[in-house]
């Protein structure tokens, strides 16, 4: 069960063949944590949303209010209000057609689906990518439908024995990971990648950033090359999804990671 411009529908062929976002990419999304049914953090996630329709141009005819009402109603129905679930709001560029630019007025297809959530690792095993996420770029900040780039660089990142996969940018400086953004300790601060990198401006990465000294370390944002995360004391990992996650590029950093990673959830924790 899915819910597509304003009323529910079976998953199975709601999405037309001629959806630019099936066909093109042409699309945004956000995903938010729920817990006991309760959507996290759904205002800044609606905001970033916002932003990425303007960006693309989609018109926004339903309320984030709106939304959060369809996102309760699908965990209701598909009974994961008691648990942890998934919620993924996708906007498409709507169904028309393959031609780069619609030859007719075409309107967004707004989708919402609800899913258990995965769980949540205990500790992340990075290694380096050479898949570029390209730094100045008008899409940088936006989650687009298009994830090849990410999606290849996780695959080799389990091909080659690790969970998940750093990406740079085209000056070869860290912008995050395949799928959520990363911080590293390194020289008594907590730097995470500025979005002037290519960083996606994820929704805990701003929690943390937020934290100022209260995690226990300065947290700022900043460029970071390879080298530095090699050489850093700890890393940790986090999404909206899974939250934070301590990770290692090798042995040394491990109990560190998970020392540090321990004490920003914790921060985040006291702080909500």
């Amino acid at each position: 069960m899915i819910w597509l411009n304003g009323a529910l529908a079976n998953a199975a062929g709601a999405v037309s063949a001629a959806d630019r976002g099936l066909l093109l990419g042409e699309g945004v999304f956000e995903t938010v944590l729920a817990e006991n049914g309760t959507p996290s953090h759904w205002a800044a996630h609606m905001e970033r949303l916002w932003r990425a329709c303007d960006v693309f141009g989609f018109t926004t005819p339903y309320a984030a209010s709106d939304l959060h009402d369809v996102a309760a109603d699908l965990m209701s129905q598909q009974n994961l209000s008691q648990t942890r679930a998934v919620i993924r709001v996708t906007v498409t560029g709507g169904d028309g057609g393959r031609g780069l630019v619609p030859t007719h007025e075409t309107h967004p297809n707004w989708l919402v689906q609800a899913s258990k959530a995965p769980d949540v690792p205990a500790h992340i095993r990075l290694m380096q990518s050479h898949v570029l996420q390209p730094a100045g770029q008008i899409l940088s900040p936006i989650k687009t439908t298009n994830y090849a780039a990410h999606i290849f660089a996780r695959k080799q990142a389990l091909s080659a024995g690790a969970d998940d996969a750093i990406l740079v940018n085209q000056h070869q400086r860290i912008t995050g990971v395949s799928a959520g953004n990363i911080f590293a300790l390194y020289d008594e601060q907590l730097i995470t990648p500025q979005i002037e990198e290519g960083a996606l401006p994820g929704i805990t990465r701003a929690r943390i950033l937020a934290l100022g000294d209260r995690g226990g370390h300065d947290m700022i944002s900043g460029q970071l090359s390879p080298d530095m995360l090699n050489a850093s004391d700890a890393l940790i990992v986090c999404n909206a999804v899974m939250g934070v996650v301590a990770a290692s590029l090798h042995v040394g950093q491990m109990a560190g990671s998970e020392n540090l990673a321990k004490k920003i959830r914790a921060a985040l924790t006291a702080r909500s």
